[in-house]
């Protein structure tokens, strides 16, 4: 059990997650839930995407990359310096799910 805590007199609640910044760091550093929340926030915006993103979109190719460099991968990238470290199992998983390919 994690030492009791008080700031001005007042109980600090110990947490085994917290979010930071934007960044959901857990009492092992894994950043696993940051992972999951990432991705769900990933597919949540992505889903909408599909038809201008995709093959038979009528937008221009350089116009589907630059859709995905300024509005998705932004949000795949956000505090990597930070999580960069984490278990290649996690990483990989992110590169798999987030792959959009594009083509004329």
């Amino acid at each position: 059990m994690p030492p009791k805590l008080k700031l001005f007199d007042e109980p600090i609640n110990w947490t085994y997650e917290t979010k930071y910044l934007g960044l959901i760091l857990n009492d092992n550093m894994t950043f696993e839930p940051h992972f999951k929340e990432i991705m769900n926030k990933y597919w949540t915006k992505h889903f909408p995407l599909i038809e201008l993103l995709g093959k038979k979109s009528k937008l221009s190719l350089k116009n589907r990359i630059f859709i995905y460099k300024t509005y998705l991968r932004p949000m795949l990238t956000y505090a990597c310096a930070i999580w960069g470290s984490a278990a290649n199992n996690h990483i990989n998983a992110l590169h798999k799910d987030s792959r959009t390919k594009f083509s004329e």
